[in-house]
């Protein structure tokens, strides 16, 4: 009836006409997500702070902000060891290194912050004259 050559013509056109998500579900996922909530020593969610990820390797940061109910979300990482900082005003800095996420991770890491004044670094340099 066809030849093999128009057989494998129109097995070509069909798969071509499948929708991407077909596709998708053969893919394995090789990123990682981190999320969590930021709450204090009451358990009172914190909404508005700031939390850092930074990529131990390649030094890549993402930032982003508590939301109303003191969640956080960094999804589409690479796999990678990272650090983690958590800042806002009126608490103590959290900082957490050594964070390994793995393809396929799905972290939860929530962060309680203490009272207190903000951690500050501070980098010196000789002066040279």
């Amino acid at each position: 009836m066809f030849s093999p050559k128009a057989r494998s013509a129109v097995l070509a056109g069909l798969v071509l006409l499948l929708p991407p998500s077909v596709f998708a579900a053969f893919q394995a996922s090789t990123s990682a997500t981190l999320r969590g909530h930021v709450d204090d020593a009451t358990g009172a969610v914190l909404p508005g702070a700031t939390v850092t990820l930074t990529n131990s390797g390649t030094r890549a940061m993402q930032t982003t902000v508590t939301d109303d109910r003191g969640q956080y979300l960094f999804a589409g990482l690479f796999p990678s060891t990272y650090e983690l900082k958590v800042e806002l005003a009126g608490f103590k800095t959290y900082e957490r290194t050594n964070l390994v996420l793995s393809p396929n991770d799905t972290r939860g890491l929530d962060v309680r912050l203490e009272i207190g004044q903000q951690t500050r670094r501070f980098s010196s340099r000789p002066h040279r004259k």
